[in-house]
């Protein structure tokens, strides 16, 4: 039975059939499948620590190398909430050269930081894969994310415009984040969208995570 990836979420997997790639924070125990990271909501403090930032890297590799770590997430710039964005912007640039020094993706949190993020996309050169999750931004937006390389993954709230590129770009992930909503549910609502079957869909992210993930089938 092919199962539904789940690329990104705080819930452990609802069913038996789902990879969902747990997110853990870098004082959390990694378990099999995760993704570790710094959310930049917790950089809010940092800014009294001199040594935070080298602190969270060193924490980050040690976790990074774990079995069971899949991906690097999330990790990101938020405008809104966190440390000033100077500080975010630092951090995010050492967490990309790490994630290109042990070839892991990036799973990204964003709020209001596109323009940022393609900058720096394109200043590091940087070759991993970097998913945007739950994005919920216009097509417009997805198009110049996508020509810098940057996939995009989807809740159960989504533009369908952006949705339908993205899937047509083969840069298209679906997850369930913090909802309470399951996997399938979203799959549905994607499915319908789409205008394809959900087995298609199934198969398809499948093989997409295997790759992605070094999953083995």
């Amino acid at each position: 039975m092919i199962p539904y990836v789940n690329i990104h979420t705080h819930r452990k997997a609802n069913f038996p059939d789902e990879i969902a790639v747990f997110n853990i924070e870098i004082n959390e125990q990694p378990i099999d499948i995760c993704s570790v990271g710094v959310h930049p909501w917790l950089t809010a403090n940092a800014g009294m620590d001199d040594g935070y930032i080298d602190k969270c890297i060193e924490q980050l590799r040690s976790k990074c190398l774990m079995l069971g770590v899949v991906a690097i997430g999330e990790v990101g710039l938020d405008t809104m909430r966190g440390a000033n964005i100077e500080l975010q912007t630092k951090l995010f640039r050492q967490i990309v050269a790490l994630s290109e020094e042990i070839r892991k993706p990036l799973i990204i949190h964003q709020v209001k930081s596109i323009e940022a993020l393609m900058q720096i996309r394109k200043e590091t050169k940087a070759q991993q894969r970097w998913i945007v999750h739950g994005y919920r931004n216009k097509v417009e937006q997805a198009r110049q994310l996508m020509q810098h390389g940057i996939e995009l993954s989807f809740g159960k709230h989504f533009n369908e415009a952006a949705i339908r590129l993205a899937f047509e770009n083969d840069m298209m992930w679906l997850e369930t984040d913090a909802s309470s909503v399951g996997i399938q549910d979203v799959y549905q609502l994607a499915a319908t969208t789409l205008g394809v079957e959900e087995d298609f869909l199934k198969e398809y992210l499948y093989r997409k995570a295997v790759e992605l993930l070094s999953l083995s089938e």
